[in-house]
């Protein structure tokens, strides 16, 4: 496993220090771990796999590669919380035909009544798909100015599309809106629209 890797424990080069669910001293001390991942079917374990990846996000493509080294395919169906939603697992999920059943990664947060009076956070602003572009609640439109390619620690590429207001200078709620200097841009990826 760590080949490469700077050892982070003195007895177990190859784990990870990684918060525990078991925190007695309730101090959010880091432990030397592995993030154990678990397949079953109709209630029998049928695979697992050990990762030093310390979000689950980026398990199940391996988790995956080992099940079809075993079995000789893949699942056809999967679930899992929302820790595995993102764009790299959903197109792998597309790319081999398993039908999908992740929740994306702010689908509980999305529902709170706190995260739609967000007044000025992107997912709550008007996307006009039409002209593509996005209206801010002061009425002002957020331009495509660019797509940027951003690689994840798998290698994997994904786009996303960059808006940005040309208006922020003059707006009396641009404290509220962005910490940034300039004006407030967008990233937003169409497909997991």
């Amino acid at each position: 496993m760590g080949e490469n890797r700077n050892s982070y424990s003195k007895t177990d080069h190859d784990a990870t220090f990684m918060h525990m669910k078991e925190d007695h001293m309730r101090n959010g001390q880091l432990k030397p771990g592995y993030n154990i991942q678990v397949g079953s079917c109709n209630g029998f374990v049928v695979n697992w796999s050990t990762h030093q990846n310390r979000n689950d996000n980026g398990t199940l493509i391996p988790h995956y590669e080992r099940y079809q080294r075993f079995f000789g395919k893949l699942p056809d169906s999967t679930g899992a919380d929302s820790g595995y939603g993102n764009y790299e697992n959903y197109e792998f999920l597309k790319k081999n035909h398993i039908q999908n059943y992740i929740k994306y990664p702010l689908f509980h947060k999305e529902q709170t009544k706190k995260f739609k009076l967000m007044k000025y956070n992107w997912q709550n602003m008007i996307y006009d798909e039409i002209n593509d572009n996005f209206i801010c609640p002061e009425g002002k439109k957020l331009e495509y100015i660019k797509t940027r390619e951003d690689k994840t620690e798998t290698g994997f590429v994904q786009k996303s599309r960059v808006y940005e207001c040309s208006e922020c200078d003059s707006c009396p709620h641009k404290i509220e809106c962005t910490k940034l200097e300039g004006n407030r841009q967008i990233r937003f990826n169409k497909k997991l629209w």
